[in-house]
């Protein structure tokens, strides 16, 4: 599997694809299952993020990472005119944060 086109997806813990680069069209939406810890780099668009048990939103620019803090369904939108292209990257030194707002 290369890059992927997502509509609905679940990866466990053991099946998160650290290589592989998803794509999301403009104004589409994906819920995925993720786990505490794991880091989604966004390479190119614009992405907007939430997380269970998490009251801010994250708005994410090419180039930005976020690591999840809590383990559950994660709903990630194209918030962007063109398409989005992330990948899960190792949560290694800290990364740009994304900006985030109260909900």
């Amino acid at each position: 599997m290369n890059s992927t086109t997502l509509r609905h997806a679940a990866l466990s813990r053991e099946a998160r694809p650290a290589s592989v680069a998803f794509k999301l069209a403009q104004c589409a939406a994906v819920t995925l299952q993720a786990q505490p810890g794991w880091c989604l780099h966004l390479d190119r668009g614009q992405l907007w993020l939430t997380e269970p048990g998490d009251p801010d939103d994250h708005f994410l620019r090419a180039g930005q990472s976020h690591t999840m803090r809590h383990g559950g369904p994660v709903v990630i939108e194209n918030d962007g005119a063109g398409l989005a292209e992330w990948r899960w990257a190792d949560a290694g030194p800290p990364q740009p944060s994304a900006s985030a707002v109260k909900t």
